[in-house]
């Protein structure tokens, strides 16, 4: 095999699992910027082929270590940017109308920590600190309907659905109003989620995740409400007001529960709690996992 093919062979193969990580979501898509700034790492390792013969190993074995180390550079920039802790800020808020009867809430989010709550005066107010991509917060009202969108353009983009290292760390804390009914779609990558929507009314939740920490606690206001929860290989967690009936639907390949311990009633591929049929406010809850343990709690 002459050394050329090898060392553009090499390159390619680099590059096509380079793409395959960030596709994937196990590099965060800005690398590709950190890589940019280190253009002249290519010069240097095309120079290298060009000084020795076209049959010089040891010339193009340093050009695919300097290529790899161009590529490790970048990386390891990537997380030291995160770890740092070096977090921009941004604030928004919507005042609350007195006729809003239901709320549309979308949130696209990168990857991080976010926090989910009740208890503002306003209709929503939210503290973002974000490190790459500011999030970008739209609000319009069709009747007694308000639509509120927060997200990453980047996220928003579709790029990148699975799980990062700490390349785009996030901290976002979101605060909703207890009056209106919620209508909540989450989309994120990795990440780790805290929702406690034990005051608000949830019409329906529909969380779409990476691999994740997610906890969800949910109030009596919300029963009868849709949740819809897809995620990576993660840990849920669930926590439902002991008065509820649950039925839980769960698919997920090697996923672990605890339904069994609280006698939850397995029929026809759903999982019913025992008081299931006895009370008049019901949740339904779709799950649907990789490698995952799930976890109900009642209070």
């Amino acid at each position: 095999m002459r050394v050329n093919h090898l060392f553009r062979g090499a390159l390619l193969v680099i590059i096509g699992i380079l793409l395959l990580l960030v596709n994937f979501g196990y590099i965060h898509p800005s690398i590709w910027w950190e890589l940019l700034r280190l253009w002249p790492v290519l010069l240097i390792a095309l120079g290298l082929k060009m000084i020795g013969s076209k049959d010089s190993v040891l010339l193009s074995v340093l050009a695919i270590l300097l290529v790899l180390g161009a590529i490790g550079y970048s990386y390891y920039s990537l997380q030291e940017t995160a770890l740092s802790g070096d977090l921009k800020k941004a604030n928004f808020d919507q005042a609350m109308h007195e006729d809003i009867e239901e709320v549309e809430l979308t949130i696209h989010f990168g990857e991080g920590e976010i926090d989910l709550r009740g208890g503002t005066e306003l209709l929503a107010e939210a503290k973002l600190d974000f490190i790459h991509q500011r999030p970008t917060w739209t609000y319009h009202e069709e009747e007694t309907t308000g639509k509120l969108i927060i997200e990453q353009d980047t996220f928003a983009s579709g790029r990148f659905p699975g799980r990062f290292s700490q390349g785009s760390h996030n901290i976002w804390n979101i605060k909703l109003n207890n009056e209106p009914a919620w209508s909540i779609v989450f989309n994120s990558g990795a990440c780790k989620v805290e929702a406690d929507f034990r005051d608000l009314d949830i019409s329906r939740l529909i969380v779409n995740t990476g691999a994740s920490d997610v906890n969800l606690t949910l109030g009596e206001q919300s029963m009868d409400g849709e949740i819809v929860v897809k995620a990576g290989a993660s840990n849920i967690e669930l926590t439902f007001p002991k008065e509820a009936g649950v039925k839980i639907s769960k698919t997920g390949a090697l996923s672990s529960d605890n339904l069994d311990s609280l006698n939850f009633i397995f029929e026809e591929d759903y999982y019913y709690s025992p008081n299931f049929y006895e009370t008049e406010y019901v949740y339904e809850v779709d799950i649907t996992t990789g490698v995952s343990s799930i976890s109900v709690k009642l209070y």
